[in-house]
């Protein structure tokens, strides 16, 4: 080789490039090879460049047929002879970029993707539509390419010609183009050198297709950039079957598709248990730790277990207390030269400015699906341009949707979201994020609570799909953002926003009957029972200490504490002369003190509905009636208790019914009353009368509201069918109440309802619900 030759052949290729009009980089991008290598060919630093590069940049130029002949025959010249016949690739060789390189190799252990594997054999082996092709997507640590390895093998014998593998490097900076790979592609079929540099693009794409329709081998296109990348290498027909991997569905691609998550937690530990052994896993509650803290991604997960092969005095509740910080967590998920943290930033680079902003501020966010709306308040942009760039981040694989509107980011996806934030922009920039996100979702959720409120209700100018303009909407949205609002409203307590504290407390409290099992209403209303003694503000003190009062004992079944709230409330509100809380407090201490057996409950109930009447408050008056036909049920007093349904029934019904009360209070209100005067009848052994009853409340109120209290009423219809002699009847009730409540036996209910003098109110107790609202 001369140094001649090698000049004369750099000299070419720069004049040619400059004739062309092209830059360094222009070229770069046209052909696939870094500006980096062709401007070391450019300098003659390069002395053996390779025949498909030299292809490559042939065909980027566009050049003719002499000024082709007369480049690729300088870079001939500035290399030692090959012979043209020798062979480009072996059987089964893996192909990258246009060069013969080994496959990745495949980890030592495969574990789970029981369904994937099902679903990617499926289609690999079904040829009777023609090619077969699949693109596999996930996001960044999933194993896909560990998984294509594996379906490799999985269905070799359904490809005799053996596998082709191609990373396409998607991931990178300057991803080769079709061209590129074809030449690969084409060497790694047997096709000889020299006759791919003297065909031009069109003619080796002829080739190629010739080639896939006679032969059946499997092409591996792993790390796709782009549906143009890998479109011009399906096959049109034959059976060379292709699964693609890519960050994204490539939705462009008339493929079948296969998603590729977390794997299921029980494959997640099994995964560690084969990697670090059973004596270093048998801490249980540390291995699943590390399991959720990993996000049950096969790459974090096999990182965590080298971290321990390594360490090997390290035990495994060592490795959770490091990967706890969530601050450095995608840090410490770093083993030699495997790394989440750059495996992240191969696809965050391909971001554009705006979904990279967006990404960014996800990584604020608490850890649930997020909609287009919060987005866009975060971001302070508009609903719709939020949305698009929801649809980016799935399309480039940082979310998946969840349901229609929702979005779910993987959680250590939001953490290398957050750590970009935290270097690009600075901790102000988290707290400005944090501002407008929790600020707009108390406001959204005062406004949407206060739709349950005497006073308030839906918006009748609200658009249908408005959170606001129903009440089914209100409690759609309640429910799917809670786990937002409710970090907005720590923060807001953690801060000192105790005003804001207060005002969203209060605009939850009529909701809160309609979503009893949240875990999380205790805490709510001491919170802010705490801000409002925080400001001084009395009133709202002793209220929110009777919300508390009402948590306390429904939903924790703590009637003690219960008790102590409600009389601290009473005290309050009679120290500053709040008559309504008054009676409320009286109401709670009535409640508590029944649960707790004792018949002073009877003279609070007559106190508040004494208290009631004074302040013609309709809404607590129907609660202190309701609370003191229940006072004389438990304490058997079933005579007395009858004329005070028929007074509870005037309140809500006929002509006389009080029109303050709302329509949906007054549905609850009804629900409740049938059930006590079903409850009356089977104590009165009245099962006609029971059995209509019953059935009325069933009726009455939607049973996904309380669905404990629904399993409860079915059961109740079944043991009153059972007495009536219908037991096939009495038999599909229950079964009924197995699809509401799957704790609730029929054997269990039919003994409280044998107890004498306590059949309903134990099965009460049992479900946390005292058949009223924690505020009428």
């Amino acid at each position: 080789m001369t140094g001649s030759a090698s000049s004369s052949f750099a000299a070419a290729l720069r004049e040619t490039r400059v004739a062309c009009g092209l830059t360094l980089e222009e070229l770069s991008e046209k052909s696939g090879v870094s500006d980096r290598s062709i401007g070391n060919m450019e300098r003659g630093h390069t002395l053996a460049p390779r025949r498909r590069t030299v292809a490559a940049l042939v065909d980027a130029m566009g050049l003719t047929t002499d000024q082709r002949r007369t480049l690729t025959q300088l870079a001939q010249a500035s290399r030692s002879p090959v012979p043209a016949s020798a062979p480009a690739a072996v059987s089964g060789a893996a192909i990258a970029s246009g060069r013969l390189a080994p496959p990745p190799r495949r980890p030592p252990v495969f574990v789970g993707r029981e369904d994937e594997v099902r679903s990617l054999a499926a289609v690999l082996r079904d040829d009777r539509d023609g090619p077969p092709a699949v693109t596999l997507y996930g996001p960044p640590g999933a194993g896909k390419t560990t998984l294509a390895l594996h379906m490799a093998e999985q269905v070799r014998d359904a490809f005799p010609d053996g596998t082709l593998f191609a990373d396409l490097g998607g991931t990178d900076e300057n991803p080769p183009n079709p061209s590129s790979v074809l030449l690969a592609l084409l060497s790694g079929m047997g096709v000889p050198d020299g006759e791919l540099l003297r065909e031009d693009t069109g003619a080796r794409m002829r080739r190629y297709h010739d080639l896939t329709r006679q032969r059946r081998h499997l092409i591996v296109l792993d790390n796709a950039s782009d549906e143009a990348q890998v479109r011009p290498l399906l096959p049109y027909a034959g059976r060379t079957g292709v699964l693609v991997t890519a960050r994204h569905p490539l939705s462009g691609l008339e493929t079948s598709r296969t998603a590729l998550g977390p794997l299921h937690r029980s494959d997640s530990l099994a995964l560690l248990t084969s990697l670090i052994g059973e004596q270093r896993t048998k801490d249980a509650a540390s291995t699943e730790a590390v399991a959720g803290l990993c996000a049950d991604l096969p790459l974090a997960l096999r990182i965590a277990a080298n971290w321990l092969i390594t360490r090997e005095s390290w035990g495994i509740d060592q490795l959770v207390a490091r990967l706890r910080d969530e601050d450095r967590r995608i840090a410490a998920l770093s083993a030699g030269d495997l790394a989440l943290g750059p495996a992240f930033s191969l696809s965050y680079r391909r971001l554009t400015p705006e979904a990279a902003a967006a990404l960014r501020a996800l990584g604020t966010t608490a850890p649930y699906d997020v909609g287009s709306a919060l987005l866009a308040a975060t971001l302070g942009v508009p609903d719709d341009e939020a949305a698009d760039l929801l649809d980016e981040l799935v399309e480039t694989g940082w979310l998946r949707t969840s349901q229609p509107g929702r979005y779910r980011i993987y959680d250590l996806l939001r953490l290398y979201a957050r750590r970009r934030l935290l270097d690009e922009e600075g901790p102000e920039a988290e707290t400005v994020l944090h501002e407008r996100a929790h600020g707009w979702l108390l406001s959204q959720v005062r406004a949407t609570g206060r739709c349950f409120e005497p006073g308030y209700g839906p918006d009748q100018d609200a658009p249908a799909h408005h959170p606001t303009a129903s009440l089914e909407n209100a409690a759609d949205w309640l429910r799917a953002e809670a786990g937002h609002w409710w970090e907005a409203y720590r923060w807001a307590a953690a801060t000192g926003r105790h005003q804001e504290v207060v005002d969203t407390a209060e605009s939850l409290h009529w909701f809160s009957d309609n979503w009893m099992l949240w875990d999380h209403w205790t805490e709510l209303f001491a919170t802010a029972a705490t801000a409002a003694h925080a400001q001084g503000d009395r009133r709202m003190e002793a209220t929110h200490r009777n919300y508390h009062a009402w948590a306390l004992t429904a939903l924790e079944v703590d009637p003690e504490s219960g008790l102590q709230q409600a009389r601290t409330a009473l005290a309050i509100a009679e120290d500053c002369g709040d008559i309504v809380q008054q009676a409320w407090a009286h109401f709670y201490c009535s409640w508590t003190l029944r649960h707790l057996g004792s018949e002073e409950a009877i003279s609070a109930a007559a106190a508040a509905t004494a208290l009631f009447t004074e302040a013609d408050e309709p809404n607590g008056l129907l609660s202190a009636y309701n609370t003191e036909v229940r006072c004389m049920l438990h304490f058997d007093k079933v005579e007395a208790a009858v004329p005070l349904i028929e007074r509870t029934m005037r309140l809500i019904s006929g002509p006389t019914a009080d029109a303050r009360i709302p329509e949906h209070i007054r549905g609850f209100a009804w629900k409740g009353g049938m059930e006590v005067q079903g409850n009356v009848a089977i104590r009165l052994r009245q099962w006609e009368k029971a059995e209509r009853c019953v059935r009325e409340s069933l009726k009455s109120s939607p049973s996904d509201v309380v669905p404990v209290r629904a399993a409860h009423g079915h059961n109740r219809l079944a043991y009153v069918l059972d007495q009536l002699g219908r037991h096939e009847e009495a038999a599909q009730e229950r079964d009924r109440a197995r699809v509401y409540d799957g704790h609730t036996t029929p054997d269990a209910l039919l003994d409280h309802l044998e107890a004498a003098g306590h059949a309903t109110g134990e099965d009460d107790r049992r479900s946390g619900d005292d058949g009223q609202s924690n505020d009428g």
